[in-house]
């Protein structure tokens, strides 16, 4: 193309896809010979406008051909992407290698560890990294670190910044220096270097192609800002930038502000739009010294007038505060705007399943296409998911990070599990991962697993592999495999577990540890597919520049540390999803364009996004640099905005809910909204995606749902029964029925807290020992507890704050026992803890008292430990806690052994806390002194008597009878929610009682 006297500067207006119409032109003017085509080169923001263009140069040719070279401007291996292109620069200057940037990091966190040592390294990493962005930002600005340096802030700065500021002299005074000792240079330094190595090269022999095209590159660096000053100067070049408005008025543009850099009147102050979309542009365009008025719309197809409109309208929303006085005389605020859709959804889940609606809507049409736009991860998982229901997968331009895949996740679990001690939720996400033990031995594997899992249900044991070999010994004695099971893994992590008792070590001999352990666990199943592959070169790079922390570490440093670095790994599978439909972030849409675009996430704070707080300088110091502002981010997602709004349908939505907080609308979408005017954004907003989405969900009309009820066949009754159980059956017989015929238990959690019932167990089998062992002396009692306490499955936390307390109320337990026997009243050791039997019309009740004790009148006392509350009188009359009657009467009818006689005494023994002295230990609480009526209906005269004919009438209904197994009969005494789910309580209660005897079978 003839060069003019005006430069080759072009821009594509938004209401035009950027990529296809870029492809389009240069076409037109250098396609008429494919190899002349293949020899010009086209100059990219990054990596994926690379891949943009591309496919459109894929939709335009419609067939395979031989593309341009495509370079990335925003590689840090310049030199090699554009390759030959700098090589034909005479008297190039040689520079030493770029620092690759884990290994910055590494180094960084080095010398922030020194200048804060009361620091942990998982912090000093994190700080490490704003230390990075902060290098790059002054070397982007081309401000040296010497400057830097010797820069003196306004002595009037807070302490906090002071402080912030002098660490970062400290380490930028010996940064390059050190850097220099490698033989290496920063990233962004030699990019700076090639850049205008290539600007003074390309201005002096020309360019190194019969033509260059710079496309879509809006950063305002210098150095960049030279490159492409010198290739739209140059014969054969051109640069095009990404939707610069032309039509802005010249008062409008001059208002923007100037080069932060640039020399002024100091004693007036500079003021910049940095949030306006079209600053970084006018930026861009002083840096290389060229008038806007010099810039020519890209020569092509348009599209239809009306498309026109939104570059005006984009134009007039995001005009500046003092430019907006204009608005109430807008015709935007009197017209129906076509082609646009807005939606404010309730919640986020609904924003999702109506954005994945909208996408789904588009495949009906063939060829159409359609994208989800949005810097908000969290909603494009969630509309992929929902995408799914549909065996739809979309083509997600940012991939997963690899933390969050399975490779990564592996990893992070073994070093989870490691710094943990080996607790019991960390271990047993680790041992049910999919990589491990992947093959024909996974089945056997996994009945492993789940046989370990049940043993470490409750409190957390004692840490330490040996401690959970300990409790597989004492818990599961039989299991004689799962002990060899574990034994042998043992040995493939005793390394590690060493690491986690070793105190601080050398990263890279943590690393060469879990790597070992890894191998032994997984094998080559972690190392194969994208993510295995992505987490073994992650790996290599970790491990060669381990050396350079020298600063020992904990595992539990280490976890965080790691999962942090591989958030920023992105996995990207080899193919793509759905060829029609595409999560886009904001850099992928800037230069590409869907027939349907959807804008995601439009509240504040995510679109766009907040300024990032900066730890380091503070705004007096970024200004006196002339280092970007905050706000400079916030004009570049306004600018991807307004490009989006440019396609023929854009579907804008957000959610006025996130979790349980309320959210603000962007300030985008606030401007667009005032602009509009309520009418034109009403109207704008019936479109049919959000009623389908709430239809997909919605049930008719609710009826009352019945009571759930087990009405099974005489077979299938239970035939036994324990005596804690009848106040079950009789309060609520589903719950015995799903209990006791289909054998569901309750688990407890993972490293539960010590729950009351636990506490109880324990203690109840300390006092059981105790008894039976026959020596009642308090010496006697301190071993059987030194036993519960030094036992596996106590953890040491545990043991320090419970022991005390434990000791104390059990001292007090024997003192009473022994009082009890000098005034006669002595324990039947043959008939306490011990489980008796009674046959009634075929069906066994068996029960188990605390003790049995003979009284001084030969009479016998029934005797409950209650470590919590023990029944009420009202409970008790009413027949709902018939525990101890039951056991008198198996006791008088000859269940136990040495305990057939008359029983005289109904009695609980509660551990509590003396509510005026403070003091632990235990109460006699006999039967008939239970806090209620005088007048009360049972009493230890008749309790036993009571209690069976209430058990006559239950087995005579539910064991021998026929009547249904109803949920939740007497619901005030049936107070357990184990299995709420399984009768699907939240259906039916509380919407009225219906006769059980009515309902239907319930299999």
């Amino acid at each position: 193309m003839a060069k003019g006297p005006r430069p080759s500067l072009y821009t594509i207006p938004l209401n035009r896809a950027f990529a296809d119409a870029l492809i389009h032109g240069v076409v037109a003017m250098h396609g008429g010979s494919a190899l002349h085509l293949a020899r010009g080169m086209i100059l990219l923001p990054n990596r994926r406008a690379i891949a943009a263009v591309r496919d459109a140069f894929i939709r335009h040719s419609g067939q395979a051909m031989v593309l341009p070279r495509l370079v990335s401007l925003g590689d840090g291996d310049l030199d090699e992407a554009a390759g030959a292109a700098l090589d034909r620069i005479d008297g190039a200057e040689q520079s030493n290698a770029a620092i690759e940037p884990l290994h910055r990091q590494l180094l960084l966190a080095q010398m922030v560890a020194r200048a804060k040592p009361d620091i942990p390294m998982r912090e000093a990493m994190r700080l490490a990294t704003s230390v990075a962005q902060v290098i790059d930002q002054l070397l982007i600005e081309e401000i040296s670190l010497e400057q830097f340096c010797a820069f003196e802030p306004d002595e009037g700065m807070a302490g906090h910044w002071s402080q912030a500021f002098a660490l970062l002299k400290g380490i930028f005074s010996v940064w390059p220096s050190l850097l220099s000792s490698l033989g290496l240079v920063d990233r962004t330094h030699e990019r700076n270097r090639l850049l205008n190595q290539a600007a003074r090269g390309w201005a002096a022999h020309g360019l190194p192609a019969p033509f260059v095209v710079a496309a879509g590159i809006s950063t305002s660096a210098p150095a960049i800002a030279r490159l492409l000053k010198t290739i739209a100067n140059a014969p054969g070049g051109t640069v095009v930038l990404p939707h610069l408005d032309v039509g802005m008025s010249a008062e409008e543009w001059d208002a923007l502000g100037e080069d932060p850099r640039k020399p002024t009147d100091m004693s007036k102050p500079r003021q910049n739009s940095e949030a306006h979309p079209q600053y970084h542009l006018k930026l861009l365009l002083d840096r290389m010294g060229f008038h806007r008025d010099e810039v020519a719309i890209w020569p092509g197809e348009t599209k239809p007038h009306d498309h026109h409109k939104r570059v005006a309208l984009t134009r007039t929303m995001m005009a500046s505060a003092q430019f907006t006085d204009s608005w109430p005389r807008s015709p935007w605020a009197k017209r129906k705007l076509t082609g646009i859709t807005f939606y404010d959804l309730a919640t986020p889940d609904q924003e999702a399943l109506t954005i994945a609606l909208a996408l789904r809507e588009v495949l009906e049409t063939p060829g159409k296409t359609a994208a989800l736009v949005t810097s908000d991860r969290a909603i494009a998982a969630r509309v992929a998911g929902h995408l799914a229901r549909w065996g739809i997968v979309a083509d997600d331009s940012a991939g997963t990070p690899l933390s969050n895949m399975a490779a990564g996740e592996l990893l992070l679990s073994l070093i989870a599990a490691a710094a943990s001690g080996w607790a019991p939720v960390e271990l047993i996400a680790l041992l049910s991962h999919p990589h491990m033990a992947a093959g024909d031995g996974r089945r056997i594997w996994l009945d492993h697993v789940r046989e370990l899992d049940l043993l470490l249900r409750g409190p957390r044991p004692a840490s330490g592999l040996d401690a959970i070999a300990q409790l597989i010994t004492q818990r599961a004695v039989k299991n004689i495999a799962l002990a060899d099971w574990w034994a042998s893994l043992s040995s493939e992590l005793s390394d590690l577990d060493n690491c986690s008792y070793a105190g601080p070590l050398k990263l890279d001999a943590i690393l060469a540890t879990i790597i070992a352990a890894l191998g032994h666990l997984a094998g080559d199943a972690m190392t194969t597919g994208a993510a295995g592959r992505a987490l073994t070169l992650f790996m290599d790079d970790l491990v060669r520049h381990a050396p350079t922390l020298l600063t020992p570490l904990t595992l539990d440093d280490l976890e965080p540390m790691v999962r942090t670095m591989m958030r920023s790994v992105p996995v990207r599978p080899p193919h793509g999803g759905h060829p029609r439909l595409f999560i886009w972030g904001l850099i992928e849409a800037r230069l590409q364009r869907a027939d349907r675009m959807v804008l995601a996430g439009l509240n504040e704070g995510q679109w766009p996004a907040g300024p990032a707080p900066d730890a380091w300088l503070a705004p007096i110091v970024r200004r006196s640099l002339g280092l970007p502002g905050n706000e400079r981010q916030i004009g570049l997602s306004s600018h991807d905005f307004t490009c989006a709004l440019g396609g023929d349908e854009v579907i804008i939505t957000r959610s006025k809910r996130d979790g349980s907080s309320p959210t603000v609308a962007s300030r985008l979408r606030l401007r667009l909204d005032a602009l509009l005017g309520s009418d034109a954004v009403k109207a704008a907003s019936a479109g049919p995606h959000a009623r389908i989405a709430a239809a997909l969900d919605a049930c008719d009309q609710p009826s009352p749902v019945p009571i759930s009820a087990f009405y099974p066949g005489a077979e299938k009754r239970p035939r036994r029964l324990s005596v804690t159980e009848v106040d079950t059956l009789r309060a609520d017989p589903f719950a015995f029925y799903a209990r006791n015929a289909l054998g569901l238990r309750s688990l407890e959690n993972l490293d539960a807290d010590p729950s009351a019932a636990w506490r109880g167990t324990a203690v109840h089998n300390v006092l059981e020992h105790w008894l039976k062992g026959g020596s009642w002396t308090q010496a006697a009692l301190d071993q059987h507890l030194d036993a519960l306490l030094n036992g596996a499955g106590i953890n040491p936390i545990m043991r320090a704050i419970w022991a005390p307390r434990l000791r104390a109320t059990l001292y007090n337990f024997v003192e009473m026992v022994c009082a009890d026997i000098g005034e006669g009243r002595v324990p039947i050791v043959g008939a306490s803890e011990e489980r008796g039997s009674l046959s009634i019309g075929g069906i066994t009740l068996s029960g188990k008292a605390d003790r049995i004790d003979r009284l001084a009148d030969g009479t016998l006392a029934i005797v409950d430990y209650k470590t919590g509350g023990s029944p009420t009188s009202k409970a008790v009359d009413e027949g709902y806690a018939l525990q101890l009657g039951l056991l008198g009467a198996m006791a008088q009818a000859g269940a136990f052994p040495g305990a057939a006689d008359h029983v005289s005494l109904f009695e609980y023994w509660r551990a509590n806390r003396h509510t005026k002295t403070g003091q632990l230990g235990w109460r006699e609480e006999p039967f008939y002194a239970l806090k209620g009526k005088p007048d009360r209906k049972m009493d230890a005269s008749n309790f036993a008597t009571e209690a069976r004919t209430i058990l006559d009438r239950l087995i005579a209904d539910y064991l021998t009878g026929d009547k249904g197994f109803v949920a939740k009969l007497v619901p005030q005494y049936a107070p357990y929610a184990d299995y709420d789910q399984l009768m699907r309580l939240e259906e039916w209660y509380g919407r009225g009682r219906h006769d059980p005897e009515a309902q239907g079978d319930v299999e």
